[in-house]
């Protein structure tokens, strides 16, 4: 639950920085949020699992919560900050009527 609250307000927090830089419907990159949030949680975790097979040398993909659940996390984290990052690069429109940020150019 605290998972879905948090990205929620990742998602608020883009359609912020998206406005301040004079787009008016932010839609689409909201709607990368939570796309991109759980496509890093999901290959953290299989990645987890690989490394650890691989390393045990086991013949199967073995779940752990423990070691698996943080590894999705911090892909999670690292695929959200990816995106965050590139939204940061994207042009303030010409014709903007709020005063950018300095910390959004």
């Amino acid at each position: 639950m605290i998972e879905i609250i948090f990205v929620y307000m990742l998602g608020k927090r883009m359609g912020t920085m998206l406005r301040l830089k004079g787009y008016e419907k932010p839609f689409r990159y909201q709607l990368l949020v939570p796309i991109w949030w759980f496509t890093g949680e999901i290959a953290g975790a299989f990645l987890s699992m690989f490394i650890r097979a691989v390393a045990t040398g086991a013949k199967e993909l073995v779940w752990n919560f423990y070691t698996v659940y943080p590894a999705a996390l911090i892909g999670a984290l690292l695929s959200v900050t990816t995106l965050f990052l590139i939204v940061r690069r994207v042009p303030v429109r010409q014709g903007n009527s709020l005063p950018a940020s300095p910390e959004l150019r």
